[in-house]
């Protein structure tokens, strides 16, 4: 099976964009989810807690291996999407004073 048969992606661009939304759905849907609690800062905390961000400071020889790569970069995005979210609630905070 061709990878673009699962997903109906074919391009990097598709590809990018298709993450783009993601990312932009899930920072959308925390945000509101924190709003319609009346908490939304706590939310964004709970889940920086839960998250457990690793330092990876043990040493991963002189290049990392793919495995470590793909677990440094989730670990990257996930404090981008929490960084933005964080953005959205004190914006959101700050315009309604």
């Amino acid at each position: 099976m061709a990878p673009t048969e699962n997903s109906g992606l074919a391009l990097p661009a598709e590809i990018e964009g298709a993450l783009n939304a993601h990312r932009r759905m899930i920072e959308l849907i925390v945000t509101l989810l924190g709003e319609l609690r009346g908490d939304a800062l706590a939310l964004v905390q709970d889940i920086e807690r839960r998250v457990g961000y690793r330092d990876h400071h043990e040493d991963p020889g002189s290049e990392p291996d793919a495995a470590f790569a793909v677990e440094q970069a989730s670990e990257d995005e996930l404090r981008r999407l929490l960084r933005n979210i964080r953005d959205a609630v004190d914006f959101k905070t700050f315009s309604d004073r």
